[in-house]
């Protein structure tokens, strides 16, 4: 075969897989985490069960591997902001908008995060947990640096991190992608929000 063929066979492979991750995480967000099965996936894809089984070998694996995509992907955007240059204040707000706009982009992905995690295995919780200790530990770290330049508050950054993640991961309860706001006046207005308070600087 080819080079040619085998770039073409693995690129076919490598959208197929992403389209199934696209599809999964729409049937888990229709009909819930727990009531999905592989064949309401597989039925979505007009897969046989055989063919599902090539690419997932059950439906938390393919659980895993949405929640791994996009986490994984937010931890190593944010260990580049981390390391620009800037205040502390300058990096941790880039690293609370790059959060928003990541939880927009992903917005029904992560209402399924939520709800779906008491029902995964206890290997799957600890995986998840090991990787958002990974993330806030970053931003716990930057919110440290703004403290000792005098950018940022002298807080807790620990209870400043958990306070401000845990808003904005609570935004897809009531945050409708086809609103007027657009994601990003909204990613700002949240921003803003979340850094100035709501009282009147005048």
């Amino acid at each position: 075969m080819s080079d040619g063929a085998t770039n073409g066979k693995t690129r076919h492979k490598a959208e197929r897989r992403a389209e199934l991750l696209r599809v999964a995480a729409q049937v888990f967000y229709e009909k819930g985490y727990t009531e999905t099965t592989l064949q309401d996936i597989a039925d979505r894809m007009n897969f046989t069960k055989p063919a599902i089984y090539y690419y997932a070998s059950s439906k938390e694996a393919l659980f895993v591997e949405i929640y791994e995509e996009i986490v994984v992907g937010a931890i190593d955007h944010a260990r580049e902001l981390a390391l620009e240059e800037g205040t502390g204040r300058e990096r941790f707000e880039k690293l609370i908008a790059a959060h928003m706009s990541i939880f927009l982009e992903n917005v029904r992905a992560n209402a399924i995060l939520e709800v779906a995690r008491g029902s995964l295995t206890a290997e799957t919780q600890a995986r998840m947990k090991f990787l958002e200790r990974e993330y806030s530990s970053l931003l716990r770290r930057v919110y440290s640096e703004g403290v000792e330049d005098g950018s940022l508050n002298d807080l807790d950054p620990g209870v400043v991190v958990n306070t401000v993640i845990g808003a904005c991961n609570s935004i897809h309860r009531w945050y409708h992608p086809n609103g007027e706001l657009t994601p990003k006046k909204f990613s700002e207005g949240i921003l803003q929000l979340l850094g100035s308070g709501f009282n009147s600087r005048k």
